[in-house]
């Protein structure tokens, strides 16, 4: 006997980083609604989905996976595929997972932790989900598959792409630091943070370029400067209070409920038939990744983003540094 099909209603997100902070947020929403398959990574997937409200969803799956290690993530994506079977599909990839660290940590491949877990790990994420992507491409006629990344426009505060490897690789990075004194070393934890977003932007226009990824929608979402999320979780006690309870009322602060409601939002955001063949819209480029803030509008692309893709040079620069194969970075463990 077959196996039994799914409903056609029936719609599968897989979610990263969705187990504190606005991606909790997004999730308490979505775990209302009946029609969706939720498929989620948590480093403690037991303690995580004890810790649920009563769900609606039709199906909810979490599965153990720890950014910091790409055998989790090879391991997740395996389970993903079981999960799915031979055709089932992804209707959405969101990836909001991030981290500051107020240290120097080495990980995989001697990059530092933040290259990992915001960037490479969820690059290579979706270079395993790749083949289930294009499969839902050829499988829906109404709509696309959508990969959404939670942005931040900290990346703009990024003036050269030439200090992105000093930076985000350990060895290079401890050198630096050991070379600077204690006050010039204040700013260096957000700045690594801008950096890796900028990458994962960069990473997301690849993406968008590569021929296998065609047929699949990619969006990028600001949601705004959040005080109170985990991310700042490795401030000291003062800084921390000083985001929470001061900062806080500052009305260019988003609270962790806008910021939630701007990636629900990603989710839905219609792609006019011009931005998905050529990107033409207000403040974007051709063949551009569509960014929105958490208002749903149009953001400019970083110059540096767009620059990198008028380069023949640049492109291929990018590809063999931030957007390795699988094969690449399976040979760092």
């Amino acid at each position: 006997m077959s196996a039994p099909q799914e409903p056609a209603t029936r719609i599968t997100y897989v979610l990263i980083g969705f187990t504190s902070g606005i991606g909790r947020r997004a999730l308490d929403s979505l775990i209302q609604d009946p029609s969706l398959k939720l498929i989620v990574g948590a480093r403690h997937p037991d303690k995580f989905q004890a810790g649920l409200q009563r769900t609606h969803v039709a199906e909810l799956r979490v599965f153990l996976l720890d950014l910091v290690s790409l055998s989790s993530v090879k391991q997740f994506a395996s389970n993903v595929e079981a999960e799915l079977g031979d055709h089932g599909i992804i209707d959405a990839l969101l990836l909001n997972a991030a981290v500051c660290k107020s240290a120097l940590e080495r990980s995989e491949g001697s990059w530092t932790v933040e290259a990992v877990v915001n960037h490479f790990s969820q690059h290579y994420l979706v270079q395993l989900l790749t083949p289930t992507l294009r499969r839902t491409s050829s499988t829906l006629q109404d709509r696309k598959p959508r990969i959404i990344i939670t942005s931040s426009t900290l990346q703009k505060t990024v003036k050269t792409l030439d200090s992105l490897r000093a930076d985000l690789h350990y060895d290079d990075a401890i050198k630096l630091e050991n070379e600077m004194s204690g006050k010039e070393r204040g700013g260096l934890s957000r700045k690594r943070y801008a950096e890796t977003k900028l990458v994962q932007m960069l990473a997301a226009h690849y993406w968008l370029r590569d021929s296998k990824l065609a047929s699949v929608d990619i969006v990028a979402v600001s949601p705004g400067f959040i005080p109170t999320t985990g991310l700042y979780r490795e401030s000291s006690f003062l800084g921390r209070f000083f985001l929470r309870w001061i900062l806080y009322w500052a009305p260019f602060c988003s609270s962790e409920q806008q910021g939630a409601n701007a990636i629900l939002n990603a989710i839905s955001q219609p792609l006019t038939s011009r931005q998905r063949s050529n990107g033409e819209s207000e403040g974007q480029e051709p063949n551009s990744v569509m960014y929105i803030d958490n208002q749903g509008n149009t953001v400019q692309h970083s110059r540096l983003v767009v620059g990198v893709f008028e380069s023949d040079e640049l492109t291929l620069k990018l590809k063999e540094q931030w957007c390795p194969s699988i094969e690449v970075m399976e040979s760092w463990s």
